[in-house]
């Protein structure tokens, strides 16, 4: 027998436990017991004078979408009901900080990583699944359908009530964000890039303009994409498969890697499915992305990324303090 890999709990400090093998009847309680414990956790903490993070990572509606037993509506595809679960835990959460009396002093962001994605296979019900809508394609690739997704961000008295914005935002800009909120961007290293925007005066204060200009895409440490407020460069993309081979389960993770000859560049703002690609009309652009694509070569050849699993910095410290000037 294969064995399982298992759920694991832990502590600072102390070594992880295993709780139980991740098996399907796991799989489908696990959402429901996160919230258990994300609710447990507000309540035990709300009460003193130290502020607290509390990140709780959803797993649905990812593969397979097996909902809480007693979520299940039998009229509805599982799809549907891990939706509505999604809705039901989160409602749980935010009623946990309303009734903790802590919500004027609370942010809570309600974000996703990545748009949808088509799952096919068995025996588990994978049909009706969400749609990117005017967007072009799913996950895991850079066109519009699989990076534009929603944000919500509560803070009663400092976000305005049913404000709407369609402003460029990255996930990574709650970095420097919540580092100035909490008085500690002081902390933020600053010998080296940090692809992180402060947003504090956007999200809290009525700019109508996000702080953002630009944004790289990237799919397993290779750039796909460069992304501007109205325009965006592709130089690589991912693809399902059309051919004689069909490939069941995520299928542009399992389709096509297509090397451009060159950069595709598209007006989201006026064609948001990008089929139109207007780089060969439009050669200014390329003073636009070009010295985005230049800043990043210079800043990775000088201070690489550190990979993943690695103990040491491929650079030394203060190295990149330099590059950082003209940034």
């Amino acid at each position: 027998d294969i064995p399982l890999m298992p759920v694991l709990e832990g502590v600072r400090g102390q070594r992880s436990v295993e709780v139980q093998p991740f098996n399907l009847d796991a799989r489908a309680r696990i959402d429901r017991n996160l919230t258990d414990k994300a609710v447990a956790y507000i309540q035990s903490h709300s009460g003193g004078e130290r502020p607290f993070f509390l990140y709780v990572p959803f797993t649905l509606p990812h593969s397979p979408p097996l909902p809480y037993p007693d979520s299940v509506d039998p009229s509805l595809t599982q799809y549907q009901n891990v939706l509505a679960e999604i809705d039901s835990n989160a409602g749980r959460v935010i009623d946990a900080v309303d009734a903790s009396g802590i919500a004027n002093d609370t942010i809570v962001i309600f974000a996703s990583d990545n748009g949808p994605e088509t799952i096919q296979g068995i025996p588990v019900a994978y049909g009706a699944q969400s749609d990117s809508g005017p967007f072009r394609g799913e996950f895991p690739s850079a066109w519009e359908g699989a990076i534009r997704v929603p944000c919500i961000v509560r803070w009663p008295g400092h976000v305005t009530a049913g404000r709407v914005s369609n402003e460029m935002v990255s996930i990574l800009d709650f970095y420097r964000t919540f580092a100035k909120l909490a008085g500690a961007s002081n902390l933020v290293p600053t010998d080296r890039p940090i692809d992180s925007v402060d947003q504090t005066d956007f999200f809290f204060e009525n700019r109508e303009s996000s702080n953002r200009h630009s944004l790289l895409f990237f799919l397993d440490s290779e750039m796909l994409a460069v992304k501007l407020p109205r325009f965006k460069g592709h130089m690589r993309v991912r693809e399902t498969s059309h051919s004689d081979v069909m490939m069941p389960g995520q299928q542009v993770y399992s389709g096509k890697r297509v090397e451009l000859a060159s950069p595709w560049i598209f007006d989201i703002q006026n064609d948001p499915k990008e089929l139109w690609n207007i780089a060969g009309m439009n050669n200014w652009l390329g003073k636009v992305f070009t010295p985005l694509l230049t800043a990043y070569t210079i800043s990775v050849a000088e201070c690489p990324n550190i990979k993943l699993g690695a103990d040491v910095c491929p650079w030394e410290v203060g190295k990149c303090t330099d590059s950082l000037k003209g940034a």
